[in-house]
């Protein structure tokens, strides 16, 4: 197995104890901290503290926004926008304190519904979007030609 650098963190488990975990070095999430009613009682029975999952570098595809939302009065700029595809590296925390193998999380819609990517896996996907890019490239182009627009 490889060596993934680490270091130790003190933070709060589920159940709510202190517990020190190995958090990989490229997360930068903060661990431990309560989630919306974990104070109050209103959390799910055993759900307390969120952020428990190492995740690091992100970014996301976002593309224009729904063109019916044009049209309402209530549209702000922030409507406008849609999270296409949402990218993480990230680890899963084991019960021992340790973190799992690390995969690249891919979420279409950042839905909380994506895949765990290992290297093979994140190579075709990034095949599948040079070859995306060539299509869509190949559309602007026969748009620019109907519309006689070039840039």
């Amino acid at each position: 197995m490889t060596y993934i650098p680490y270091r130790l963190v003190r933070t709060r488990h589920t159940l709510g104890h202190e517990v020190d975990m190995q958090c990989p070095a490229f997360c930068t999430q903060t661990h431990g901290t309560p989630v919306p009613g974990a104070l109050l009682g209103t959390a799910e029975p055993g759900h307390f503290y969120d952020h428990e999952w190492h995740t690091g570098p992100s970014f996301q595809l976002v593309a224009p926004g729904d063109h019916y939302w044009d049209s309402a009065d209530f549209c702000t700029e922030e409507d406008r926008v849609y999270p296409v595809l949402h990218t993480e590296l990230s680890a899963e925390p084991l019960d021992d304190g340790t973190f799992g193998t690390p995969f690249i999380y891919v979420d279409t819609l950042n839905a909380g519904q994506g895949a765990w990517l290992d290297v093979a896996e994140t190579d075709q996907l990034i095949r599948d979007l040079k070859i995306y890019t060539a299509r869509l490239q190949e559309l602007r182009d026969q748009l620019a030609e109907l519309t006689e627009e070039e840039s």
